[in-house]
């Protein structure tokens, strides 16, 4: 293979990964996924750990759901109420 096309290969795989980069980021912007700005650090590890671990050891599930309410709660705790539900007030 001569160098020419060696570096023409480089040159198209450097190409390829710069656009690549500039889709991901372009999804990211629009909250389609988390690439670059938002990482899930080692939870996310331990959690798929868990469920692989649940698989394998069905009386330990359990564990797995317990912490998966606990990311439910989370998630809910900073949500507005909804209009109209049952936030203590009576409906009109």
């Amino acid at each position: 293979m001569p160098v020419s096309k060696i570096v023409l290969v480089g040159v198209g795989i450097a190409l390829a990964v710069f656009l690549l980069d500039r889709v991901l980021r372009w999804m990211e912007g629009r909250g389609w996924i988390y690439y670059r700005t938002q990482r899930r650090g080692s939870a996310g590890v331990g959690n798929a750990l868990l469920g692989v671990h649940a698989l394998l050891e069905p009386d330990r599930r359990h564990v797995l759901e317990v912490r998966q309410a606990e990311v439910m709660e989370e998630e809910d705790a900073g949500d507005p109420p909804v209009p109209g539900g049952d936030g203590g007030e009576a409906a009109p």
